[in-house]
């Protein structure tokens, strides 16, 4: 893969920072993939360098996300992660963090 650059937000009043970090996927195939830590960098939930993230939302303590995955990209999922709970919404089930990447494995 190609270089990445990798960059940290703050998010939530603070407590919790959305790292993001571009890979080139290909030649010339950006993706942006994304992951959360705590204030004290303990991962919340790693960096899946091959989800999209398309863009983000805080409210309140939650954290509306919309992503594609590489290399399909063509449909968009949109969830709302409760890192205070290490929780995320998807399709109306609230869902253990730990389980983010097999929920989207292969959909």
């Amino acid at each position: 893969m190609g270089n990445s650059d990798q960059k940290e937000q703050a998010i939530l009043n603070g407590r919790f920072k959305l790292i993001s970090e571009y890979n080139e996927m290909r030649s010339s195939q950006w993706v942006k993939g994304f992951g959360i830590s705590d204030a004290k960098g303990n991962v919340i939930l790693p960096l899946m360098r091959a989800f999209n993230l398309d863009d983000f939302e805080e409210t309140g303590d939650s954290l509306k996300v919309r992503f594609k995955i590489f290399p399909e990209g063509s449909k968009q999922f949109s969830v709302e992660l409760h890192p205070v709970n290490h929780t995320f919404v998807y399709e109306g089930n609230t869902i253990a963090l730990e389980r983010f990447l097999e929920t989207f494995d292969h959909k």
